[in-house]
């Protein structure tokens, strides 16, 4: 669904036969620098939804604060790691510098390639990453999707070859000096030599004047979620709170439907689609 006054779309979803809510993109919301975030909510209520929660770095867009005062709930959510020119040269850790050089010794090379002409291989890659993380919900992307996707502007595709075999393959997104990492798979072999190291460091070095989000792991910190946390720490330097922002539009059906619960579902929104194990 569109909104016109964010200038973004919102995807919006049944909770019954006669209620509706909506989620932001994944896996940040793209809103418009100068949207009026008031009307915003506004458009969404009058059609109907009754809840909304989206996940903002404030890179671009509106800042925190003027998020604060649109939304009621607003929750830390993830660390993204940064690479900030104005904070420093580049400089991954000598853990990284090394697999990178393994990697390059290995005879993997990564360059650009246009994202049409590796449809195929890149869906194999990612139906791996599906199977071998059981991916479900919003990132499981589907075929479809991703000829959708080679068709927006401000995509760049950056593959890691052994020979002629893609290994690895990484989408980012370009936009007003900001550069963010949208998705990622590696195949076996590209785990094996260490071709992720190789196409991160290529593709940092390619945007090397611009700010680059690498995205957030799936904690608050470095030590919650290590393999991933770890990663994409050896190559930043410098961390950004990505943060959830919700509002209830329908307070009377939001309130209804939270007392249908059995469970307490703790600090969680919306309350109604809580794991009944939360706490």
């Amino acid at each position: 669904m569109y909104v016109p006054a964010w200038g973004t779309h919102v995807i919006v979803r049944k909770v019954d036969q006669n209620t509706l809510d909506a989620i932001g993109t994944y896996p940040i919301a793209s809103l418009a620098r100068n949207c009026d975030l008031v009307l915003g909510l506004e458009q969404l209520r009058q059609a109907g939804v009754i809840t909304v929660i989206l996940v903002s770095d404030c890179l671009f867009g509106p800042g925190d604060i003027a998020l604060r005062e649109a939304f009621s709930y607003v929750r830390p959510f993830k660390t993204h790691y940064l690479i900030d020119p104005t904070y420093g040269h580049y400089l991954p850790t000598e853990h990284h510098r090394y697999e990178i050089r393994r990697a390059e010794n290995h005879g993997v090379e990564v360059r650009t390639v246009r994202f049409f002409d590796i449809l195929d291989e890149w869906t194999e890659l990612y139906e791996q990453l599906i199977s071998r993380h059981q991916i479900t919900g919003t990132q499981r992307f589907s075929r479809a999707s991703f000829e959708a996707l080679a068709r927006c502007d401000g995509l760049t595709t950056v593959a890691a070859f052994l020979g002629s075999t893609i290994v690895a393959c990484h989408l980012w997104f370009q936009h007003d000096g900001i550069v963010w990492s949208h998705l990622a798979a590696t195949s076996r072999d590209g785990y094996k030599h260490g071709a992720a190291f190789a196409l991160h460091d290529y593709t940092i070095r390619t945007f090397s004047r611009e700010l680059i989000n690498l995205g957030g792991a799936a904690g608050l910190d470095d030590a919650s979620d290590g393999g991933l946390a770890l990663f994409k720490a050896g190559f930043s330097n410098r961390k950004h709170q990505s943060k959830l922002y919700g509002a209830v539009l329908d307070s009377k059906r939001y309130e209804a439907l939270c007392l249908e619960g059995l469970s307490p579902k703790g600090d969680y929104f919306p309350w109604y689609r809580a794991p009944s194990t939360a706490t």
